[in-house]
């Protein structure tokens, strides 16, 4: 009989009650991905560095500027969760957010099309490495990396491997040129906030395989820590998260739950992407909704394993 989330299990994970007993990751580790929370000015940019399609040409370079509170969310010895908030004058509006594993063994990856592939590590390669994984803004799976902290010459950073992901929202315009971003990540702690270094690939797939390449780009999201003197309220977003914490704390159990019953997930026909995130956020506006509901209404978008 499969087992179910139980508001015992939600609560647990809302308080950061650990529920196994391996041994704790490291607390330098530790201590760089809880340096990522805070109130903050971010710059987005985006820039290709390389054309590889015949004719093609550079594009324009992306720039964007917003303000995030980043909480921590959850703090296990193993298990670090970081929520974003975008900030602006009216109010505030839930992000992505980061899941931090020490030593997964599951690792959930993006292959194109909609669909996420549970990738299993042995013992030893999973040893000493942490995965991130990114939710999109209704938490379900966005892509998934592993790599290792570092903390030598007074930097601390941690660098995936190869990592695929689906296309942002600034670049589904070129969906019909393109399938897959193939990059890496580094995130490191600067002494003003941290930095998300990416290095991309805008990757062509056939058959799951990735065929050609359009463009290489570079990305710099750098996040500067907002001191005492401006102005902008983050209020606004402490209370969005209190009202709706809860809620989506069930929404990524019932992810985490389904990434650990299946070996695959695949988000069917067309379309059904956008209306999975619309589905869900009708939910949190309600403001009622259980484990139940939560997994029926997920389940309507799922093909079969």
């Amino acid at each position: 009989m499969r087992m179910r989330v139980t508001i015992l299990t939600i609560a647990m994970m809302s308080a950061g009650v650990s529920r196994g007993d391996e041994g704790a990751a490291p607390e330098a580790d530790r201590a760089a991905i809880k340096a990522m929370a805070g109130e903050f000015r971010v710059r987005f940019r985006f820039e290709e560095t390389a054309v590889f399609r015949a004719g093609g040409t550079l594009a324009a370079p992306y720039r964007e500027d917003a303000h995030e509170l980043v909480l921590v969310v959850r703090d296990e010895p193993r298990r670090i969760e970081l929520q974003h908030l975008l900030v602006h004058e009216g109010g505030a509006i839930k992000h992505w957010r980061q899941v931090w594993k020490y030593e997964d063994r599951n690792v959930c990856e993006y292959r194109g099309g909609e669909t996420w592939v549970m990738r299993e590590l042995s013992a030893e390669e999973a040893k000493g490495t942490w995965s991130q994984q990114v939710t999109q803004i209704d938490d379900s799976p966005r892509y998934e990396g592993v790599g290792r902290w570092t903390h030598g010459g007074g930097v601390s950073q941690w660098t995936s491997g190869d990592t695929w992901r689906p296309l942002p929202r600034r670049e589904l315009k070129r969906s019909a040129e393109y399938q897959v971003i193939a990059g890496t990540n580094r995130h490191a702690i600067t002494a003003t906030g941290w930095v998300h270094e990416q290095d991309n690939t805008k990757s062509v797939l056939d058959g799951g395989k990735v065929t050609g390449a359009v463009a290489r780009e570079a990305g710099v999201n750098s996040y500067e820590r907002m001191g005492g003197e401006e102005r902008l309220d983050f209020g606004e977003a402490r209370r969005l998260w209190e009202k709706e914490g809860a809620f989506w704390n069930v929404v990524l159990a019932e992810w985490d739950r389904l990434q650990s019953e299946r070996r695959t997930l695949k988000v069917g026909g067309e379309g059904a992407m956008k209306e999975l995130h619309k589905a869900v956020e009708g939910l949190s506006a309600r403001g009622d909704a259980g484990p139940e509901t939560v997994e029926e209404t997920i389940k309507r978008f799922l093909a079969e394993d």
